[in-house]
């Protein structure tokens, strides 16, 4: 299991490699998943399985039935059905728990304790060269 400090300086690297490649959004997105790990100080494992998905997905469903039904909070409910199809479906969980850390960063909640971001930044800037 990496501590906070190894997947932080990792995170660091990957966005010093890949400045140039960043979008805004994504930029933002990575910011505020270290801002989460360094205030919750949590030690990712990124040995992601499908029952820790799932598991992560009933804790973002649990967590969006507490707030209001908006139309942002209606688009994110949107976004987790389309995670749950995937993974029923086979999909890679590797890009699966990367748009589960988005919803989870985008519902202000703590970084997830099995999360693949660096591996998924790393693939994704990997297919855009």
């Amino acid at each position: 299991m990496k501590t906070n400090t190894d997947v932080y300086n990792e995170i660091v690297e990957y966005i010093r490699e890949n400045r140039n490649n960043i979008t805004e959004a994504e930029l933002r997105f990575i910011l505020r998943y270290i801002r989460s790990i360094r205030i919750n100080n949590i030690n990712v494992d990124p040995n992601i399985t499908e029952k820790s998905v799932l598991e992560d997905l009933k804790a973002l469903n649990e967590n969006m039935q507490k707030g209001e039904l908006t139309p942002l909070s209606y688009k994110r409910l949107g976004k987790e059905f389309q995670l749950f199809e995937r993974l029923l479906s086979g999909d890679s969980l590797e890009d699966i728990s990367y748009e589960l850390d988005k919803l989870y960063v985008d519902n202000d909640m703590d970084t997830r304790k099995k999360s693949s971001l660096i591996y998924s930044l790393k693939k994704h800037n990997a297919m855009e060269k």
